[in-house]
């Protein structure tokens, strides 16, 4: 007995040196045991949380108490290990659980282990900001351009009707309607710039592939036309994901822009398209100088750039590799010397079943 009462201490004392939180729970998601790092974050006794029910003493949010209790559901029907993300207050925090047997190994508890990921969290959404803005600074030529030619529309219209005479009934229509078209054409790439540059909201919605991928197209046209670079999109007008829209628009911007700056004289870029029962392929091809095969699995590390003086920041594709984590994907990459390369991403069409 005095053996089983050290052990049981011993573990009790490495459960309270721990930061990260521990609590076991039952399938009634009531609190067997759980160590000092929540007790310190709560502000309450051990004796007063246990026996209590989980949701009561965090008051999380109603989608963070569903991915719990899907996650502690998950591991007592299937006895496997889950992972998920949950907000709690102002913070979040990454979840794990595993399956707890006792001397019967019957499996009656699950621990839960919570890591506190919300500093984590806010500096990679800066990072993904500062991205954003190195991104939007490059398209400002392109995007200043496209603005130009509308407000030179607008111009010359004006001065036709100026010299026109008041009972031209005809000319005056056609040139309302021409410049009413060149504000919109205006507003449109004006919205596109700020809800792009804006930080992201991670809101999961269904998206049209075809139409986010032109919205990115037309920021990048005039670099494209004045770079010498062809887009053949193929891509049909019906395949739709579940995803995040900044997420995919962060994905597409770096793949395109990287391919770019593979292609010093020009070239092509093909995107092609295609979907299965519960699956969306895209693949970026370029027709560039290709990637050395020593320094290919190198690519989606942070910091790492082929490009001279790191004008970069070897961040992109960092960037692309996590974003598309974020939406249950992954990516390929193929590539030949003097031929191009081809990056092949592949999501699940529901996000990976509704984002959990």
């Amino acid at each position: 007995m005095d053996m089983i009462t050290e052990s049981k201490n011993d573990l009790q004392t490495t459960y309270n040196s721990l930061t990260m939180f521990m609590i076991e729970v039952g399938s009634d998601y009531t609190i067997i045991n759980l160590n000092e790092a929540v007790c310190r974050y709560l502000n309450r006794k051990r004796y007063h949380l246990i026996g209590q029910e989980l949701n009561s003493i965090f008051g999380t949010h109603e989608h963070s108490f569903e991915t719990m209790s899907r996650l502690i559901n998950d591991t007592f029907s299937t006895g496997a290990n889950g992972k998920g993300e949950i907000e709690i207050r102002d913070g979040i925090f990454e979840v794990f659980t595993f399956p707890m047997q006792d001397f019967a190994d019957r499996m009656t508890r699950v621990l839960l282990m919570m890591n506190d990921v919300t500093e984590v969290r806010a500096l990679y959404r800066q990072m993904l900001q500062d991205n954003k803005m190195t991104a939007v600074g490059q398209l400002a030529a392109g995007v200043a351009h496209e603005i130009r030619n509308p407000l030179g529309l607008i111009r010359n219209y004006c001065h036709l009707l100026k010299k026109s005479s008041g009972n031209d009934e005809e000319l005056k229509g056609k040139a309302i309607r021409m410049m009413e078209t060149a504000v919109d054409r205006s507003n449109d790439i004006i919205d596109n710039l700020l809800r792009f540059s804006r930080m992201s909201n991670e809101t999961w919605k269904e998206i049209n592939l075809r139409q986010a991928i032109h919205s990115i197209l037309d920021f990048e046209e005039h670099t494209l036309i004045k770079n010498n670079i062809e887009i053949e999109l193929n891509c049909k007008e019906e395949i739709v994901i579940y995803a995040v829209l900044e997420s995919l628009e962060m994905i597409l911007i770096n793949i395109i822009i990287n391919a770019m700056d593979a292609m010093e004289n020009g070239g092509r870029i093909s995107i092609d398209c295609s979907q299965e029962k519960d699956a969306v392929t895209v693949m970026i091809t370029d027709t560039g100088r290709g990637i050395p095969e020593e320094i290919r699995a190198n690519i989606f590390n942070p910091f790492f750039s082929t490009k001279e003086n790191h004008s970069g920041g070897g961040l992109g594709l960092y960037i692309v590799y996590n974003e598309i984590s974020k939406l249950n994907g992954s990516i390929s990459v193929e590539s030949e010397i003097g031929k191009g390369t081809s990056f092949t991403i592949k999501l699940p069409s529901d996000g990976g079943t509704r984002n959990g």
